[in-house]
């Protein structure tokens, strides 16, 4: 096992001084201790890079080092990263710190665009043809674009389960069939595996396998973005020619947020380094969060046994947040239990203290964040995060009533396409629809009148004269039975009463008096979806629904959102809030941030917490743990945790981070008054715990263990003075009370 190399770096010769010198002068770049051994260690290295501790910095020094120090020449290094975008910000900062090399002199690449290098050097050696199946779009049955791959898709899940998929089935097939080949996998395999989480839809193997099948019966075959790392990692195990090729291109190998990479990019990256081990990967354990993309933190936990003779650094010191922040996060993180051990610090002041927040309803929270927001100016220096992406429309909802200017980094223009949104519209539009000739509007919530609409209803309703009232049609098709009949009878009733209600009462006369609720359960049972995020998504229409007085507003204010979202795209770099997800906000950051909806459910997950609590799978919580992690490391002054408590619990993690932080408190307190050359006291769990139960407040009776019962005179911080009946007036440290139990309540 590689043993964790410490922070102690050699006597530099006269050429590299003048390199680090020049970098100093330049861009006054100067680096720690443990940045210098890594720019300065030659071989195979894993650097731990906790957040805000300039990992890019080291990365980008280190390259120019290699060229400018020893030689290397730099077409023959790679260096890969996650996206694109961080790919091309990569290259610019080479150029800004080394802007004496053309540009393209170095390969920066996305582990994607380099397995599709190989691929098509293996098809154009042998002559081969293929179709990429991503990329171009199409427009499917309900008028949406879609690419080809997700139409191929849509049609075998139509085969598969008899129903067109919505769009939130749609994207969760496709994250199925992207996890399956980025662990290298089968569907069988991945349904045994006890120790992952993720929910999977029903009929997702079955579609997984023939759409597998169809692909590679085309002339030409088709290629997903997926199949190029599958692919590619085939071709580098089946063709020595291809191998040999692609080993020899590159002397180094640089790999960035090793964290976030799966088992199939690892396994390429392991192929090309195999003569040379000359591996250099950055990665931060702690931040690994794509669990759901095949990326697997056990990939870095074994790098000491894949690599015997290479070195683990750790980069500790943050540079970003101030130190409540990094003191609190480095606490919080520690309870994962799959990590490296590491002790983020930072030579930063304390700061404003870390607000956590907790609100009666959700509405609350909403109107803490917004009024927060309004006595800033630089709004681009806000960020507001969450874990789902519904949880942006509630926040973009009041931003956009209050006339503040948002970015958002990825907008969920699903949730105005998702089947709730879109049943609810259909079901109130049925209100001004009484008609035949208003029928597409049954036709597209028919299923969710399963048992009562069959198709052949559909197609003989289309017989009947078109203005006629559509019930009373309905009720006049063959072979309709009474059951159904009453049915019909009562819509005929109920829907042109939803247009004198307001848009909640209307929503609400929906869910129970036409039993959509019942419904959208059994379709999602069917689909095997995940009720807590639909839940959410009902929950977020009632809100905006709540601020009109009528359907008409109602369907206006949700146009107005849609556009205001679709608006927001264009904010990035503008004075605007910018509202992100914890995964895409990883590796940026602000001075103040906003983390809110930290809810049982949300963070973590409900089949996170099934899965520690009920099947045992040890680290069940990790990736959670490690999301807020993110989340809260991305402040810089100013943190708020946010959660409420009407119709859903908060996060047992909010109840962590408020303990820590009371434990820092004792610990600071205690410090401040303990003589010197005491022993420093620990301060625990049990300490915290019993602080918070015990109501030392003046007036109150208490009982000492010594002296009988009093009564608290006086209390400060640090001394509380207590008149007993037999004693008089004694007066205590009161962590020296708390820790030892001397007092308790009467």
């Amino acid at each position: 096992m590689t043993a964790v190399a410490r922070s102690n770096t050699r006597e530099l010769t006269e050429i590299e001084k003048a390199f680090f010198n020049r970098l100093y002068i330049t861009n006054n770049v100067q680096l720690n201790d443990v940045q210098m051994q890594s720019v300065l260690h030659q071989g195979t290295q894993l650097l731990l890079a906790a957040p805000g501790t300039g990992k890019t910095t080291t990365t980008i020094t280190k390259i120019g080092y290699m060229i400018d120090v020893l030689g290397y020449n730099p077409s023959k290094i790679l260096a890969v990263t996650f996206s694109k975008a961080a790919a091309v910000d990569m290259q610019k900062r080479f150029k800004k710190l080394f802007p004496q090399h053309p540009d393209g002199i170095v390969h920066f690449s996305t582990i994607h665009s380099l397995a599709f290098d190989i691929y098509r050097y293996h098809m154009s050696k042998t002559n081969q043809s293929y179709q990429m199946i991503e990329g171009s779009e199409e427009v499917d049955q309900n008028g949406k674009k879609i690419n080809l791959k997700t139409r191929i898709i849509s049609k075998i899940y139509q085969d598969v389960m008899g129903e067109y998929p919505s769009e939130d089935v749609r994207e969760g097939l496709k994250l199925y069939i992207s996890l399956v080949k980025n662990l290298l996998t089968t569907p069988e395999q991945l349904a045994e595996d006890e120790t992952r989480s993720e929910e999977i839809l029903e009929g997702a193997a079955e579609v997984y396998n023939r759409y597998e099948e169809y692909k590679r019966s085309q002339n030409p075959v088709m290629l997903d973005y997926d199949d190029m790392l599958v692919d590619a990692y085939r071709i580098l195990n089946e063709n020595d020619e291809v191998r040999e090729y692609y080993k020899s291109k590159f002397d180094v190998v640089m790999i960035d947020e090793g964290q976030d990479t799966s088992f199939v990019q690892h396994a390429i990256a392991e192929i090309l380094i195999e003569d040379h081990q000359n591996l250099f990967m950055v990665a931060d354990d702690d931040q690994t969060i794509y669990k759901f993309r095949g990326s697997d933190v056990e990939n870095l936990l074994v790098f000491g046994d894949k690599y015997p003779n290479g070195i683990i650094l750790k980069m500790e010191h943050n540079y970003r947040s101030t130190k409540i922040i990094v003191d609190v996060a480095n606490a919080f993180i520690k309870a994962v239990e799959k990590r490296y051990d590491k002790n983020m610090f930072t030579d930063k002041e304390d700061g404003n203290p870390i607000a956590v927040n907790r609100f009666g309803q959700h509405s609350d929270q909403l109107k803490f964040v917004i009024n927060h927001i309004k006595k800033k100016d630089d709004l681009s220096e806000i960020a507001v995060l969450y874990r789902n992406n519904a949880s942006s429309i509630g926040v973009a909802f009041e931003l956009m009533k209050n006339k503040i200017p948002f970015y958002l980094k990825e907008g969920d223009a699903r949730f105005f396409s998702h089947f709730v949104m879109k049943d609810l519209r259909n079901y109130l539009r049925l209100a001004f629809g009484e008609k035949v000739k208003h029928m597409k509007l049954i036709e597209d919530i028919r299923p969710r009148f399963r048992g009562y609409l069959k198709p052949s209803h559909i197609t003989e309703l289309a017989t009947k004269d078109l203005e006629m009232n559509i019930w009373e049609a309905l009720c006049d098709l063959r072979d309709i039975q009474p059951y159904q009949i009453e049915f019909f009878n009562k819509c005929k009733k109920v829907f042109p009463s939803l247009k004198n209600m307001n848009p909640v009462e209307a929503i609400d006369t929906v869910l129970e008096e036409l039993q959509y609720r019942e419904a959208m359960k059994k379709y999602v049972d069917f689909i095997g979806m995940n009720m807590e995020g639909v839940e959410r998504v009902l929950s977020t229409i009632k809100m905006i629904a709540e601020s009109s007085e009528n359907l008409v507003d109602f369907y206006e204010t949700l146009d107005d959102l849609a556009n205001a979202i679709r608006d927001a795209k264009g904010n990035a770099g503008k004075n605007a809030v910018t509202l992100s997800t914890f995964h895409s906000s990883k590796g940026l950051e602000w001075d103040t941030v906003f983390c809110i909806d930290l809810q049982v459910g949300q963070v973590p997950t409900m089949q996170e917490i099934e899965a520690a609590t009920k099947r045992k799978i040890a680290g069940a919580l990790d990736e959670a743990y490690r999301l807020m992690y993110v989340g809260m490391t991305r402040a810089r002054k100013t943190l708020h945790l946010c959660c409420y408590t009407m119709g859903s619990k908060p996060s047992q993690f909010v109840k962590e981070v408020e303990s820590i932080i009371k434990k820092r408190e004792m610990a600071v307190r205690i410090s401040a008054n303990q003589p010197k050359g005491e022993k420093r006291v620990e301060v625990t769990d049990l300490m915290v715990e019993q602080e918070q139960s015990l109501n030392l407040e003046v007036g109150v009776k208490v009982h000492h263990k010594k002296f009988g019962d009093g009564v608290v005179r006086a209390l400060s911080e640090e001394r509380i003075d207590v008149e007993f009946e037999t004693k008089g007036l004694r007066s205590f440290l009161v962590e020296y009370c708390v820790s030892n139990k001397i007092l308790e309540n009467i």
